[in-house]
C-alpha cells in the first residue's frame, strides 16, 4: 500500500543535516548581572582565584576551582567580580545557574543560542552536549561559572564541564564537599570579621560620622550582632537608608525579639538551611518595618516557588490582585500603580531581586521561610487559598477524559513549580479551610502535565496528594477519583506494572460505567487502557477480538466518539495485529489512523510522532528497513523538538540507532549520538521503579554489539560491564550472548 506523503513535505527537510562543523560567534561574554559597584573587601579569596586561574591550562586538563561557604557570606559576589575580570583576558566567559538541573540546562542552551552553535531544530539537551565538546576542544581560552550548586545538582555537574579545552571553571556552593565531589581546588569564603564589617557596613552609610567613637562602637557591636554576614550587613545598609532609622533604634529593635522568637520558634522553617539565625532576625525587622500592601503583596509571593516568578506570572498575579479581587478577601488588592510601587519598595529593602529586562522576580528562601512564619495561622490560610484562586484561574485544564495538555505545555510549565509549592505548603502548613474543587483541579491538571512530560514520579506523587480533595461519598468525587486512578494505571502501564494498571484501569472503569454509562467518552477511554495492559501482557488476539467490533460500530452507535479517540481504537488494533505478525492488516490500521487525524492533528504533535514510530517498527515487521529508518528518523525528529528529553524519545532515539546498525551505518549509528541520547535520557528522566534502567542498558548493550563490529574494544568492554552492572541490580541471569528481547520485556510495549 502506498504511502500519502503530503504529510511528510514540512518535516523531510529535518533529516538533511549541513556538512562541516559550525564556527562560533566571539567574543560571547554572557553574564547576567552588571559589575557590582558596592563590591568591597574580598582580596584574600580573589587572590586565591587569580592565582589559580594565573596559570594557562593545557587542553588536556581545564583549571577548576570551587568556593564554598554558608549561604549570605558572598561567594556569588566574588564570582562575579573575577566574571568581569575575566573578560579583558579571555573571549569565552559565560554565567551558568546551577540551582537545578533545568537551570543547567537552560543556561546552557542559552549560551549556545548565543555562540551560534545552536543547530536548527535542537533541543536544549542537543544544545548542552555540543556547547561541551566545543568547550573542551576548542583553542579559544574560556572561563566558566557555575553559581549556586545545590546538593541536587552536585551529582550531575559533571555532565556539564568540559573535559579537555584551555578553560577555568568556578564553582559557588555552599557544600564544602564541591571541593572533594570535582577534584578540583577550594577555597572557603568566611564570615567578616568585626573591622571588615564595620567598613563594609560605612561604605553603604557616608551620612554617619566616623570619628564619634560611640557611634563606631555601636556600629562593632551591630556588626556582631548580623554574624558578620556580608547579606545581612548590606540587608541592614538598605534598611537604614530607606527607614532612616538609627543605628541605636535599629539595635534596639533586634533585642526586642518577640516577633523574631515566633519565628525562630518553628524549626521547619529553617531545617533545610545552614544559616544562624541572624538573617532570620534581620528580615524579621524589615517585615516590621513595611507598609501592609508592600507586606501583603511579599506575602503572598512567599507562597510561590522563588526562582520562577516570572514576568507572565507577575502579570497574570497583578491582573489577579487589581481587576478580579478588590475586595476584602484579597489583601493585597490594590491598583496596578500601587502592585509595581510596592515591587519596587520590595526590591530596594533587598527583600526581592527583579531583572528589569524580563521582570522576573526572585526571592531569597529564608526571606520566604521568614515572611510564611511570621504570620498567623488565620493568614497564612486566607493567602493560601488566594494563590489557589490565582493558579485556577490561570493553569490550563485538560477536558474530563483527561485530555492531553499538549497545546499548552508551556503555560503549564510556567506554573508547575507553583503548583509544587503549593502542595508541599499545604502539607506542611496543615490547611485545610480551603476549596476542594479548586485543588483538586490544580493538582490533578498538574500532574497530568507532568506526566504527559515524562516526570512520572512527581506525577504519581502529585496525584496522591491530589486524593484527598475528592469525596468518595458523592458522585462527583467518585468520578474525579477516577481521573486519578487512570493517573496511577498511566504511570504503572508505562513502568511494566502490569497488573497494578489493570487493577487501576478497571477502578476507573467501573466508576464511569456505574455513574457516567457504557458509551460516555470517559468510559470508552478506560476501557482503551485495558487495552493497553493487554498489550503489554501480550494478549494480542484478545485485543483484536475485542476491538474489531467495536471498530465496525464506529459508525453507528459510536460515532459520537471525538476523532481521537477513533484513531486510539484503529492504533491499538494495529499494534495487536503488528505483534500477531499480521503486517499488513497492521499497516492498513494505521493508515486508517493518520488518515483520520490528518485534519486535526498538527505535523508537531506528540500523536504525529507516535504515528511514526508505529509505522516504522510496521515496515520493519515486513522487512522495509529504509522506509522505517526514514520513518523513524521523521518521528525522531518530531519527538525531539516537540517532547525535548521524554521517555518517546528516547524509544526513538534507541530504534533509528538499532536501524542504522541493522543497515550496516555502523559508525553513523555510533557519530550520530543517538543511541547515547536514548542512554543518557532513560538514566535522566524522573521514572520509577527499574523502567528507566532497563531502557539505559538496552542502549548500552546496543553501543557495546557496535564497538565491537568496529574493533573498538576498549570502548565496547567499558559499555557490555555498564550492562552487566544494572542487569545484576535488576536481577537479571548473566549472560554472555545478549539480545534485544533480554532487554525489550524490561520496557512498555509500546516503546520497544
Amino acid at each position: 500500500m502506498s504511502v500519502d506523503k503530503s504529510r511528510h513535505e514540512e518535516i523531510t527537510r529535518l533529516v538533511v543535516r549541513n556538512a562541516g562543523p559550525k564556527l562560533p560567534r566571539l567574543p560571547c561574554h554572557h553574564i547576567p548581572y552588571p559589575p557590582n559597584r558596592a563590591f568591597f573587601g574580598r582580596k584574600p579569596e580573589l587572590q586565591a582565584c587569580r592565582d589559580a586561574f594565573a596559570k594557562p591550562s593545557v587542553m588536556a586538563s581545564p583549571v577548576s576551582l570551587a568556593l564554598y561557604g554558608i549561604g549570605g557570606v558572598g561567594k556569588t559576589s566574588i564570582a562575579l567580580q573575577l566574571a568581569h575580570e575575566q573578560k579583558g583576558k579571555k573571549r569565552i566567559v559565560l554565567w551558568v545557574a546551577a540551582e537545578n538541573q533545568d537551570k543547567l540546562a537552560r543556561s546552557f542552551a542559552e549560551a549556545a543560542h548565543l555562540l551560534d552553535l545552536h543547530e536548527e531544530e535542537a533541543d536544549a539537551a542537543a544544545d548542552c552536549k555540543v556547547l561541551v565538546n566545543w568547550l573542551s576542544r576548542a583553542d579559544e581560552e574560556w572561563f566558566l561559572v557555575f553559581d549556586n550548586v545545590e546538593d541536587t545538582t552536585l551529582g550531575i555537574l559533571t555532565d556539564y564541564l568540559p573535559t579537555g579545552g584551555k578553560g577555568g571553571i568556578l564553582i559557588t556552593s555552599r557544600d564544602p564537599e564541591s571541593e572533594y565531589s570535582l577534584t578540583c581546588l577550594g577555597c572557603k569564603v568566611e564570615c567578616l570579621d568585626s573591622v571588615e564589617g564595620k567598613e563594609f557596613l560605612m561604605t553603604q552609610l557616608p551620612f554617619h560620622d566616623v570619628d564619634d567613637e560611640k557611634q563606631m562602637d555601636k556600629i562593632v557591636l551591630l556588626i556582631t550582632h548580623l554574624g558578620g554576614l556580608p547579606l545581612a550587613i548590606k540587608q541592614m545598609g538598605s534598611f537604614i537608608r530607606e527607614s532612616g532609622c538609627s543605628v541605636n533604634t535599629l539595635l534596639d529593635l533586634l533585642k526586642d525579639t518577640t516577633q523574631f522568637q515566633e519565628i525562630s520558634a518553628n524549626q521547619t522553617a529553617f531545617a533545610s538551611n545552614d544559616y544562624n539565625h541572624t538573617l532570620a532576625s534581620v528580615w524579621a525587622v524589615s517585615l516590621s518595618r513595611l507598609d501592609s500592601t508592600a507586606l501583603n503583596l511579599l506575602r503572598a509571593l512567599s507562597f510561590l516557588d522563588p526562582d520562577s516568578i516570572s514576568g507572565y506570572i507577575l502579570t497574570a498575579l497583578r491582573e489577579f490582585a487589581c481587576r478580579e479581587n478588590r475586595d476584602d478577601l484579597c489583601p493585597f488588592s490594590t491598583t496596578t500603580a500601587r502592585f509595581y510601587s510596592n515591587i519596587r519598595t520590595l526590591r530596594r529593602y533587598g527583600l526581592i531581586e527583579q531583572d528589569l529586562k524580563s521582570r522576573k522576580i526572585t526571592i531569597h528562601r529564608l526571606i520566604q521561610a521568614t515572611t510564611l512564619h511570621s504570620m498567623s495561622r488565620k493568614d497564612q490560610a486566607i493567602l493560601f487559598q488566594l494563590i489557589t484562586r490565582y493558579i485556577h484561574r490561570g493553569h490550563p485544564q485538560s477536558q474530563a477524559t483527561s485530555d492531553t495538555l499538549f497545546d499548552q505545555w508551556d503555560v503549564c510549565a510556567m506554573y508547575a513549580p507553583h503548583v509544587l509549592r503549593l502542595s508541599r505548603l499545604g502539607t506542611e502548613l496543615q490547611i485545610r479551610e480551603v476549596n476542594p474543587g479548586l485543588l483538586f483541579d490544580i493538582y490533578f491538571n498538574c500532574s497530568w502535565y507532568l506526566l504527559e512530560t515524562g516526570s512520572m514520579r512527581k506525577a504519581f506523587d502529585l496525584a496522591a496528594d491530589t486524593e484527598a480533595y475528592c469525596d468518595p461519598q458523592t458522585r462527583d468525587g467518585q468520578v474525579k477519583l477516577s481521573y486519578i486512578y487512570n493517573t496511577y494505571g498511566v504511570v504503572k502501564l508505562q513502568h511494566q506494572d502490569n497488573v497494578a494498571a489493570g487493577q487501576w484501569f478497571q477502578k476507573a472503569y467501573q466508576i464511569r460505567r456505574q455513574h457516567l454509562g457504557e458509551l460516555d467518552v470517559n468510559s470508552v477511554a478506560a476501557r482503551g487502557n485495558s487495552m493497553l495492559v493487554l498489550l503489554n501482557q501480550q494478549r494480542y488476539n484478545e485485543i483484536a477480538d475485542t476491538l474489531t467490533p467495536v471498530r465496525d460500530l464506529l459508525k453507528t452507535i459510536l460515532s459520537h466518539l471525538p476523532i481521537r479517540m477513533t484513531c486510539t481504537i484503529f492504533d491499538q488494533l494495529a499494534m495487536a495485529f503488528f505483534f500477531l505478525g499480521r503486517y499488513d492488516e497492521a499497516w492498513d490500521h494505521i493508515q486508517e489512523s493518520v488518515r483520520l487525524s490528518k485534519d486535526t492533528l498538527p505535523v508537531y504533535s506528540q500523536g504525529s510522532g507516535y504515528d511514526y514510530f508505529v509505522q516504522g517498527n510496521i515496515r520493519i515487521g515486513q522487512g522495509m528497513l529504509r522506509d522505517a529508518l526514514r520513518l523513524h528518523t521523521i518521528g525522531l525528529e518530531i519527538r525531539k523538538k516537540v517532547l525535548g528529553d521524554h521517555i518517546q524519545t528516547a524509544a526513538s532515539c534507541y530504534r533509528t540507532g538499532d536501524l542504522l546498525d541493522r543497515l550496516g551505518q555502523h559508525e553513523a549509528a555510533i557519530l550520530s549520538e543517538i543511541l547515547l541520547e536514548s542512554h543518557r535520557m532513560y538514566g535522566d528522566l524522573d521514572l520509577m521503579d527499574d523502567f528507566g534502567q532497563g531502557g539505559k542498558a538496552r542502549s548500552a548493550w546496543r553501543v557495546s554489539s557496535i564497538m565491537r563490529m568496529m574493533r573498538r574494544w576498549d570502548e565496547a568492554c567499558v559499555y557490555a560491564a555498564e550492562v552487566a552492572k544494572i542487569r545484576s541490580a535488576l536481577g537479571q541471569e548473566p549472560s554472555t550472548c545478549l539480545e534485544e528481547a533480554d532487554f525489550n520485556h524490561l520496557l512498555n510495549k509500546m516503546d520497544c
